[in-house]
């Protein structure tokens, strides 16, 4: 659901199936979620309606997902287990395109993005960053 945060007003109930993560644009226009079973979907944050929907691997049991601070491109990662994501992606916030694939050795267990944007940090199941 979308509220408007002063009058605590419900604007929109969007229709996601299991969400495991869901973000904001840093614009405000646009909300994205992350569903149990891989679907990234992402709507209108003004008038609700879907505006991509798309598959992404993983996501089976626990998923995140982090907005891009310029608000271009988004990354998110998925497992189908409660330990270990198999890999993260960085997809467009246009389409929902796939724009870069990251698959360390030993899976993400942990993703984060840097305040700026540059860099995005995985932490796996091996002793290293």
């Amino acid at each position: 659901s979308v509220w408007h945060a002063f009058s605590k007003r419900l604007l929109h109930t969007l229709p996601a199936s299991s969400p495991l993560d869901v973000q904001v644009s840093p614009d405000g226009r646009r909300v994205v979620a992350l569903s149990l079973g891989g679907r990234l979907t992402m709507w209108s944050a003004a008038s609700g309606a879907e505006l991509v929907s798309v598959m992404t691997p993983g996501a089976g049991v626990s998923a995140v997902l982090r907005v891009f601070p310029a608000g271009d491109r988004l990354v998110c990662g998925g497992s189908n287990d409660s330990e270990t994501y198999a890999a993260a992606e960085i997809r467009s916030l246009a389409d929902g395109g796939v724009l870069h694939a990251l698959q360390p050795e030993g899976g993400i267990r942990l993703l984060e993005l840097s305040p700026c944007g540059a860099k995005v940090v995985t932490a796996g199941s091996s002793v290293a960053l």
